[in-house]
């Protein structure tokens, strides 16, 4: 027989150790690809936060607005992030945003969105080279909508002025060769427009790679 007492007021958790520990959860379930679960400590945890007026709510969101979209549920993380209106001062929101919007296919939303004027500051503040690399992104998303509406120049545009944001965007450059986006002059200026950090300075040969092959296998199909 078990007798269980009541807690006491003195023996209760505190909000913020409550709060930690759900956040713990939810980040370990996501470490295990187990959406469903994170999903739920999620939803349970910006509840909790709103409930109890917890600072930094914003987390919160995202982090269910992050468990929305790798559970596939995209309207629903479009949704959640436009009740809280939290891409006005957030560039990892619109960023998530864009993402949900493009699997809901809905590419005239997204272009409108991630069209408007970059935002102006951040909360809380980031670095420049992270803003450099979610416009990155962003320019990415719009591309690829406007591609998806078979509307070539913006999206060559935004492909271009990805890559100018972010060398690295492996995806950007990747589409604008192997879907014949460019012509061969631009394939053969395009390195020249890009400055790589000796840290990366090996995806100058990867890219000149690519740009060697496409033009060969451009200039081999027209014989």
């Amino acid at each position: 027989t078990f007798n269980l007492s009541p807690p006491t007021k003195s023996s209760l958790p505190s909000y913020e150790s409550v709060l930690s520990k759900m956040k713990s959860l939810i980040q370990k379930y996501l470490s295990l690809n187990l959406y469903t679960n994170a999903l739920f400590y999620a939803e349970k945890c910006l509840n909790f936060s709103l409930n109890h007026n917890i600072e930094n709510v914003s987390e919160n969101i995202y982090d269910l607005a992050h468990c929305l979209y790798l559970n596939n549920e995209y309207s629903r993380c479009v949704n959640l992030i436009q009740k809280y209106n939290m891409t006005y001062y957030n560039l990892n929101f619109l960023i998530l945003l864009g993402q949900a919007l493009f699997k809901c296919e809905d590419f005239e939303s997204l272009i409108s969105i991630l069209e408007k004027d970059p935002i102006t500051f951040e909360s809380p503040p980031i670095e420049i080279n992270q803003t450099k690399f979610l416009h990155s992104i962003r320019y990415l998303l719009i591309a690829k909508a406007y591609e998806m509406q078979e509307n070539k120049q913006p999206a060559i545009k935004n492909y271009l002025l990805s890559l100018r944001n972010d060398v690295s965007n492996i995806e950007a450059f990747d589409i604008l060769i192997s879907h014949q986006l460019i012509n061969l002059e631009t394939k053969n200026n395009l390195l020249k427009s890009f400055t790589f950090d000796i840290d990366n300075a090996w995806l100058y040969d990867y890219y000149q790679s690519k740009i060697d092959d496409s033009i060969y296998m451009t200039s081999k199909s027209d014989i």
